[in-house]
């Protein structure tokens, strides 16, 4: 697989995730306020840093590439969850008291924004005149 078709794979990637993570929280006020709870509690933050360091690590190392495009956008995601991913390891507390401040209304603006981001990385996945 060269360099390109590994570029657009991480860009459909991130855009079918973004897209499956968006969609029930935009749905049903349910998954959103279980979100809510499950924010505070310590368990759960720990295990979601280990599934960001396991998602997003493999992802820097097959592809960290540095660029001003959707490609560059990517890396710079993938870092992110990596630190992300560290911080919850670190101290959970801080993820409870950042997400203390969120309340059902964010939840949906987040959500709502991460659907926009999912449908352009879907979008530029199949379309990628970015190269």
């Amino acid at each position: 697989m060269d360099a390109f078709a590994i570029e657009v794979l991480i860009v459909k990637f991130w855009g079918y995730f973004f897209l499956a993570f968006s969609v029930p929280l935009l749905l049903s006020i349910k998954s959103r306020n279980t979100l809510i709870e499950l924010s505070k509690e310590k368990s759960f933050i720990f295990m979601s840093g280990f599934v960001s360091l396991i998602m997003c690590i493999p992802l820097v190392l097959i592809n960290n590439v540095w660029r001003a495009d959707i490609v560059g956008f990517t890396t710079f995601i993938a870092w992110m969850g990596i630190a992300k991913g560290m911080i919850r390891f670190y101290d959970p507390n801080i993820v409870i008291k950042m997400a203390s401040t969120f309340d059902e209304k964010s939840y949906r603006i987040v959500a709502i924004i991460t659907l926009l981001v999912g449908i352009a990385f879907i979008y530029a996945g199949y379309n990628p005149y970015w190269c």
